[in-house]
């Protein structure tokens, strides 16, 4: 059975991406930097060390922070400033490593 892939946007449309592949863990983190970035208890995150990242618009839009000192980061969209889709993507095996899930 093919699983059909997972698709989002930010929350005034102009980013759309869809995620192919499987998720293998799921996990919350309570760890302050997430909480600040989330404003709740904690943070969801997927992660995956097959799921692929294809943009269907807006990539362009997309603007991330980078914590210096960290490997934290926040990835969210320009116009809107919705956060959906922080994630550590390696380029070079193209593979997406973990998402946040949407708060």
């Amino acid at each position: 059975m093919d699983k059909k892939p997972t698709t989002g946007q930010c929350l005034c449309g102009a980013v759309k991406f869809r995620i192919s592949g499987e998720f293998e863990s799921f996990f919350l983190c309570h760890c302050s930097r997430c909480r600040k970035d989330s404003g709740s208890a904690h943070s969801a995150n997927l992660f995956s060390s097959t799921a692929k990242l294809i943009w269907v618009s807006g990539e362009a839009k997309i603007k991330t922070f980078r914590l210096p000192g960290s490997r934290h980061m926040k990835s969210f969209c320009y116009d809107c400033g919705s956060e959906r889709w922080s994630c550590f993507f390696d380029h070079l095996a193209a593979h997406l490593r973990w998402i946040r899930v949407s708060h």
